[in-house]
């Protein structure tokens, strides 16, 4: 399983001895190196510098901290260090079977837009019909009623 690839158009980056070294195997490393820091930080009492990474919208917005966007990825409480190793198990596993994001399949992007759009057509005819459907009945409802002819009854004796 490790060091397998199955994809066809499979390219590392580098290689590493004998080794092949991909993006994914980079990104983990990274993310390893990263929460291995984290907790050094904690342990030393530098949780102000990870504050300032964090990410908190409000910041964001109304103080213009754009880095917290990028920077929060790479922060990882040490009270989730299980979380954090099948995070990256998954990342390095499953992340190498992802398509080269470089290469555009404008065909299918174009053929998913056509798709979702008769979806939507589809949608909305079927919504249409129903609040049609709807406001018939309502109207039926909160119409005048009708006032029945009167019935004359007859008796025969005989």
């Amino acid at each position: 399983m490790f060091g397998v690839t199955t994809s066809d158009d499979y390219r590392p980056v580098a290689w590493m001895g004998r080794f092949p070294v991909d993006v994914t195997t980079i990104l983990v490393g990274v993310h390893v190196a990263l929460a291995i820091v984290t907790c050094l930080l904690i342990a030393a009492g530098g949780g102000g510098l990870l504050d300032l990474m964090m990410f908190d919208s409000a910041r964001v917005l109304g103080s213009g901290q754009v880095w917290r966007l990028a920077t929060y990825a790479f922060i990882h409480s040490p009270m989730q260090l299980l979380w954090f190793a099948i995070e990256m198990y998954m990342l390095f596993v499953f992340g190498r079977e992802v398509k080269d994001f470089r290469n555009v399949d404008y065909e299918a992007i174009s053929m998913l837009n056509v798709s979702a759009t008769q979806e939507l057509a589809r949608q909305l005819l079927a919504a249409r019909a129903e609040l049609a459907e709807a406001q018939s009945d309502k109207r039926a409802l909160t119409a005048e009623p009708t006032r029945p002819e009167p019935m004359t009854l007859t008796m025969s004796i005989t």
